[in-house]
């Protein structure tokens, strides 16, 4: 190829500048030791931060004891055949407690909507006594029970209450009993709660 001339050639050897310097990078302080993992490297920053004392005001030593911290707790129930038009005792929360979140799931073998139910209540549970027509409690005795949701679940669908529930059921003065009805078998109910 006679027809290209070698362009830096007539630039001389030298390639970079003569004023530029690489020094050391002045913003690492002290080298992290190479071979440990991010989450080891984090632990070490962490042990360093509050090993100074500038720091020590902002570090928190609370020890992990129920009466400082609650217990989160989240369980299920599935209602079969036996329990459809009943009226079933769901959570039961002791002062202190809360119920964080309740999620209402229909899967059933029939493809149906369900007719669903939740009601809470307080006091005397033991003279409860409630009339139930297709998943709706229509008449109760010896205590009052009160709705917090009823409605027609399409097969395949959930509602999630969490939203409604984040308010009037923390940390509650005394025993609260919630309660869940449905018309048919298959609805799935998850519930968390936090108990000190």
């Amino acid at each position: 190829m006679a027809g290209i001339e070698d362009k830096y050639g007539g630039k001389g050897p030298q390639i970079r500048s003569r004023f530029m310097s690489r020094s050391k990078d002045k913003a690492i302080a002290s080298p992290t030791p190479s071979g440990l993992s991010e989450q080891q490297k984090r632990e070490i920053a962490k042990e360093e931060y509050r090993a100074n004392p500038e720091n020590k005001g902002q570090i928190s030593n609370l020890s992990l004891s129920s009466t400082n911290i609650g217990l989160n707790i989240i369980n299920n129930l599935i209602i079969d055949s036996a329990k459809t038009n009943t009226l079933i005792s769901l959570v039961s929360l002791q002062k202190g407690d809360s119920l964080n979140s309740i999620i209402i799931n229909n899967y059933n073998g029939s493809s149906a909507a369900a007719t669903v139910g939740l009601h809470w209540s307080h006091g005397d549970q033991s003279r409860l006594t409630p009339s139930i027509t297709s998943g709706v409690v229509t008449v109760t005795k010896g205590a009052e029970l009160i709705y917090l949701f009823s409605g027609s679940i399409p097969y395949l669908a959930g509602v999630d209450l969490s939203e409604m529930l984040k308010i009037p059921f923390t940390d509650v003065s005394k025993p609260i009993y919630f309660y869940i009805v449905s018309s048919i078998a298959g609805p799935t109910i998850t519930y968390s709660t936090t108990s000190v």
